[in-house]
């Protein structure tokens, strides 16, 4: 009761829920994991294509050179540097488009994959709030802003140590390429580098791992609820308890009203004498075998043995084979195969009485 009236969320979010919070936008979703996948993307990218692309823009440089000169001898018109420039600008938005196509591609799919696809028109209809600056300082300096402004401080720190320790470890090449032709010198730049940016992804991804974690244990604890909501909300999808007894009464009412009007239809019912009571019925060429079509327990048997007689029907009492139809028959169902014998002499004798054929005795 404490939980109820305090109001604590001490409940996991239910899957409507869970729902209503994305079509709002709101999903346990890490930029810092898409950030370093990108990241460890772009420095693969540059491992394997790097070389091809520098090759292709010393050639570019070579040819500009070239043409460059060759156009020094003359006049240079406009039409002439601009198609110039506009062909060195397409091979080299062609050769970095050849580098970050991967890299965008890994951030497309990592983002998605954290949240998956689906269109929420909540979450991008125009929300006038989210331009009130009040409440963006409020985000700035409130505890989360200042947090992860902490938290970002921290990264930037924690990524420039590891990069710092990982190049001064590597001061003693440095040394060795020191008086040595240019083309070892760049040679030892590269490894340096190239160690020192792995060293910071890795910190990265690492970094990013917690982050992941993070937001969706915080997504999950954001979107708790109170004993109280979970109730509510089971209440409104399914509907009032009232209404629902109602419902159930008037559908019992009506299933009831059905039965009671297929008894003036019945050859037979069967009473035990007072507390059951079992409506049958037979129509040769139409049934395969006797059907119940009404059957009840105390007064409802009552009820049907006072219509049955109202109606002209045969009662007839016969204790335990009314028990065995009751338990054994729903309403609507064929008598089954090891009621068959009584069954038959029950409505061979009702037959005698009304000078009818007994032709469901000898079924």
């Amino acid at each position: 009761m404490a939980d109820e009236s305090n109001g604590e969320k001490t409940e996991d979010a239910t899957p409507k829920k869970r729902d209503e919070a994305r079509e709002k936008g709101q999903v346990a979703m890490s930029n810092e994991f898409v950030v370093a996948l990108m990241l460890i993307a772009a420095v693969a990218s540059f491992l394997v294509l790097g070389g091809g692309l520098a090759k292709r823009m010393g050639l570019l440089v070579v040819d500009g050179a070239k043409r460059a000169s060759e156009l020094c001898m003359s006049e240079l018109a406009v039409q002439d540097a601009s198609a110039l420039l506009t062909a060195a600008s397409a091979d080299v938005a062609r050769s970095l488009a050849i580098i970050l196509a991967p890299v965008l591609l890994v951030g497309v799919l990592v983002s998605y994959g954290q949240i998956g696809v689906q269109l929420t028109p909540k979450a991008m209809a125009t929300d006038l709030n989210k331009l009130n600056p009040i409440s963006g300082w409020k985000k700035i300096f409130g505890p989360r802003g200042l947090m992860r402004t902490g938290l970002g401080l921290l990264k930037i720190l924690l990524i420039s140590s590891v990069v710092a320790a990982v190049t001064w470890l590597m001061l003693p090449e440095f040394s060795q390429a020191a008086g040595t032709d240019a083309k070892f010198t760049v040679g030892v730049v590269g490894r340096v580098l190239l160690r020192a940016v792995a060293a910071g992804a890795v910190v990265i991804l690492v970094l990013s791992l917690i982050d992941l974690v993070y937001q969706r244990f915080q997504h999950a604890k954001d979107l708790k609820m109170s004993k109280k909501e979970v109730k509510d909300e089971a209440k409104n999808s399914e509907g009032d308890p009232q209404v629902r007894a109602r419902i159930r009464q008037v559908q019992r009412e009506m299933a009831m009203n059905r039965m009671m009007a297929d008894v003036p239809e019945a050859d037979a019912v069967v009473m035990n004498p007072t507390h059951f009571a079992v409506a049958l019925r037979y129509r040769d060429g139409e049934d395969a075998a006797p059907r119940v079509v009404a059957k009840g327990m105390d007064h409802l048997a009552l009820r049907i043995r006072d219509l049955a007689r109202e109606s002209e029907v045969a009662v007839i009492e016969d204790p335990p084979l009314a028990r065995a139809l009751h338990r054994a028959c729903e309403i609507g169902e064929t008598v089954p195969e090891e009621l068959f014998e009584a069954v038959a002499r029950l409505l061979a004798y009702v037959y005698r009485m009304e000078g009818r054929a007994t032709a469901a005795a000898t079924d």
